[in-house]
This record gives structure tokens, sequence and C-alpha cells, in this order.
């Protein structure tokens, strides 16, 4: 074991550059990864958050008096599922509202109450879709003449999400693939550089193992610096430059744990990223005699 590890050592003095190169690339690679994962999570709690407090009103028809409506609202309404909070405004406190804000006295000039009453909902988890079906049935119910709410919205919210989350996965992939295309070049050289030391360890008798371990410790060191660097990249993105371009997706980083976490596992993915990148190199390119 401890002339694996000086080998591992004397593979870092010996391509210190490559071996900063990789980090640095591991680094970008994870860090990019990470900006856009912490981007697609405000995205997703901001759809969340409007999708919790979105009102959806359902208006009953005019000539509908308010004990009816509110024997309606009590009956069907509030059955409805995962509903969250029901208030329910009669004909009376509708047209003091629109008297109140407008200053106009709508009953005095019709000689009648034309508003109608009305009860707005919110609902959990809310999405576009689940939102039409229950307009439907809203509409389905005796009495209901109208249904509102922002559809616009919350289309408009899901689908910057959900573009957030594709953006992400395809640029993970691909970084990561790129990772590890770099992490595996990298270590090719440098068994190609040692092709004669290497050869002669074989012919001593050195198991397969033995070779290649100190390259895979090589890139697992790589990559756990390089997990380190990332997230010492997202910060700065987070502190610096999201406020600065989008600061409606800046995500709350301010706890130990937080931290704990960001650069745990930007270290693990790091090596994880530099291990398998030096197996696989070192696996190929050291053929036993």
């Amino acid at each position: 074991m401890t002339l694996i590890l000086r080998e591992a050592i004397a593979a870092l003095r010996r391509t210190p550059i490559m071996s900063v190169m990789t980090s640095i690339v591991i680094a970008v690679s994870l860090g990019l990864c990470g900006i856009f994962a912490m981007l697609t999570k405000r995205a997703n709690d901001s759809l969340e958050e409007f999708r919790a407090k979105l009102i959806v009103e359902a208006f009953f028809n005019p000539s509908v008096s308010s004990e009816e409506a509110e024997q309606l609202t009590n009956t069907k309404t509030k059955s409805l599922p995962e509903i969250t909070s029901s208030k329910f405004i009669s004909k009376e406190d509708a047209l003091s509202d629109y008297e109140k804000n407008s200053g106009e006295d709508v009953q005095g000039i019709l000689g009648y109450n034309p508003l109608p009453a009305s009860v707005r909902m919110t609902f959990d988890n809310l999405s576009s879709a689940k939102a039409k079906v229950i307009h439907s049935q809203l509409l389905a119910i005796d009495g209901m003449k109208d249904v509102r709410y922002d559809e616009k919205s919350l289309v408009a919210l899901e689908k910057r999400s959900q573009t957030l989350y594709l953006l992400a996965l395809a640029l993970g992939v691909v970084l990561l693939l790129v990772s590890l295309t770099i992490v595996i070049s990298t270590i090719r050289l440098a068994i190609e550089a040692r092709h004669d030391t290497i050869h002669a360890m074989q012919l001593l008798g050195a198991g397969r193992s033995t070779v290649i371990l100190p390259y895979i410790i090589e890139g697992g060191f790589a990559g756990i610096i390089g997990g380190l660097l990332s997230g010492g990249l997202i910060l700065l993105f987070h502190f610096f430059v999201i406020p600065a371009i989008a600061a409606d997706l800046v995500t709350n980083i301010s706890q130990t744990k937080d931290y704990v976490m960001l650069f745990g596992a930007g270290a693990m993915i790091g090596l994880v990223i530099g291990t398998l990148g030096s197996f696989t190199a070192s696996w190929r390119s050291t053929k036993l005699a």
C-alpha cells in the first residue's frame, strides 16, 4: 500500500499540469451543473409557491340567491379533491365591495343587485392540467356560470420550470461526459509516458491492480479538488452573478448544513468521476505480459 501511495504522489509530481487541468475541468463541469440545478430548483419553488396561492374563483348565475349559492358551496365545491381553502362571497358582499371601490350606487341606479355570488378557492399542487379539470367540474355544478383563474401565468411558470429542468439535465449529461473524457485522456497520457516503467514492473511480477491503483488515486484526488472548487464556483455565482441577472431565482444558502452539503456533494461526485475515469483509462491501457 505504501508503494502504491508513493507511486500516486510521484505521478502527481510528474504531471502536475495535467492534474490541475483535470481538476479545473471537473470544477467547471460540476459548477455549471450545480448552478443550473440551483436555478431549476428555485424556479420549481417559485412555481409551487404560485400554485399554492393561485385563486380559482367560481361565479354563480346572478339569478342564484346568496343562500342557494352558499348551500352549493358547502355541498359541492368544498368536496373538490385537494382543496386547501374556500371563501364564499355573497351577492350582498360583492355589491358592497364594488360600490366601495367604484363609488357608484349600482343598486340605486338599476333597482336590483346584478352582481353574482362567488367562491374563491385554492388547491394543493395546482397544475395547469389539474386546473382545467377543476374548471370543468365547477362549471358542471348547477347554477355555476363562470370560473376564472390566472391560467396564463400558471402555464408560463410551468414552461419555464420545465425548460430549466431539461437544460440542466442535458447540460449535466454533456459536461459529465466531457469530464470523464478529459480524465481518461489525462491518465492515458500519463500511462503512455511511463510505458517502459510499467512494463518493467509487470516483468517483475507486479499485478494489474498494483499498476493501475496509483492512477486511480491520482484521478480521485484530482476529482475531489475539482469538486471542492466547483462548490466555490457555485457560491460565486450565487452571491454575485445570479442576483444581478435574475434576482427572483436566488436560492437561500446560509446555514452550515447547506455549505457542508454543497462541498460534500461536490467532493463525492468529483471523486466518482475521477476514479471512474482513471479506472477506465488505466484498465484499458495496461496489459499484462
